[in-house]
């Protein structure tokens, strides 16, 4: 599905989040030419493992919520442009 991204893990600074002392942050690093893309990916974090697990084996529509994300963005794009 497009260009392969390569998952990281950031390691946010001490205090970059006074909630929880270690913070980890989940990115992807990809290589794209010019253009316009469209980035998407699903991230879940459970502070449970086997409940994470079980709530991944749901996945959720991407493909339909990408679409209307896609459809909302062109008609602002559109409309900004008109301007």
């Amino acid at each position: 599905m497009g260009q392969p991204r390569q998952g990281r893990i950031v390691v946010a600074n001490p205090n970059a989040n006074i909630m929880h002392g270690r913070t980890l942050i989940p990115s992807l690093l990809g290589e794209y030419p010019a253009g316009r893309h469209w980035l998407c990916c699903a991230v879940l974090a459970h502070p449970e493992p086997r409940s994470g697990e079980k709530l991944w084996q749901q996945p959720q529509d991407f493909a339909r919520i990408v679409d209307g994300l896609k459809d909302r963005f062109n008609s602002v794009l559109t409309k900004n442009q008109g301007e």
